[in-house]
């Protein structure tokens, strides 16, 4: 049971069940952040425990001004990162696993040394960087419709639901924040985005990361990998999408859904 309360337990469990059955609910509830972020802990345990996801690292969401304005949220978000059979490159995506996924293109950092806040920075965040990647993160919101509130997203694990990460590439001697993708739906161009949008360059999001994490008495270990947030808006998934992903100076990566 949720050591918080109750009723965070049952947030959880509630979330839990959409999961396992992929079918939405209506809401997580009126949740103060601190008691999402303490629901999605609760979730995380159970998603650990019944579906054997392990914590592998953290994601963070709401990199952009315009993602957190239409939350009402006065920053990013953060979630867990869970083991997952689809994180090779060129993976294939059952659709009839998911709810209403959704694609986001990121940068990967895995991480050599740990970060510990609170006042971690961007080149620290690179400094202690083995490898960046290519990646795809698949959202998917099990609240119905994805008609989602700030702690409805917070509580379901940032939609967090799978990835799927290219090849390693070095760290580059550039501004991350200059990094451009370019995304192809089915060999067309559909988006494009820079690493701006991930609060203005993705080790600064993942340098974000390390010092809100203080405020729960944790901190970001070597060896776990990073998604830093998305550089431009999700994308909506059908059966037979083929999507790739280039960004420039860091390589490609491809996912299809079946």
């Amino acid at each position: 049971m949720c050591p918080r309360s109750l009723e965070l337990d049952g947030v959880a469990r509630r979330l839990l069940d959409a999961h396992r059955n992929r079918a939405p609910i209506e809401t997580a509830g009126s949740l103060p952040l601190e008691d999402a972020y303490a629901a999605q802990e609760c979730l995380v345990e159970l998603l650990q425990a019944t579906l054997g996801r392990r914590p592998i690292g953290w994601k963070v969401g709401l990199t952009s001004l315009a993602s957190q304005e239409m939350f009402g949220a006065g920053g990013p978000v953060y979630g867990r990162l869970l083991s997952d059979p689809r994180s090779p490159d060129d993976e294939e995506v059952r659709l009839a696993e998911l709810i209403a996924p959704r694609l986001e293109c990121e940068l990967a950092f895995f991480l050599g040394g740990d970060l510990r806040g609170p006042d971690v920075r961007p080149e620290d965040v690179l400094r202690s960087t083995a490898w960046i990647a290519p990646a795809f993160e698949i959202v998917d919101s099990r609240i119905r419709d994805w008609k989602l509130g700030l702690a409805d997203l917070v509580a379901d694990n940032t939609c967090a639901s799978g990835y799927v990460v290219g090849a390693p590439c070095p760290v580059p001697d550039r501004d991350l924040g200059l990094v451009r993708v370019v995304l192809y739906k089915d060999g067309s161009r559909c988006a494009t985005g820079t690493g701006t949008e991930v609060l203005g360059d993705p080790a600064r999001s993942v340098a974000w990361l390390a010092n809100e994490l203080v405020r729960s008495g944790r901190h970001l270990a070597g060896g776990e990998l990073v998604l830093a947030g998305s550089f431009c808006p999700a994308v909506p998934v059908t059966p037979g999408d083929t999507f790739r992903a280039d960004f420039a100076d860091v390589g490609g990566v491809s996912v299809h859904f079946s």
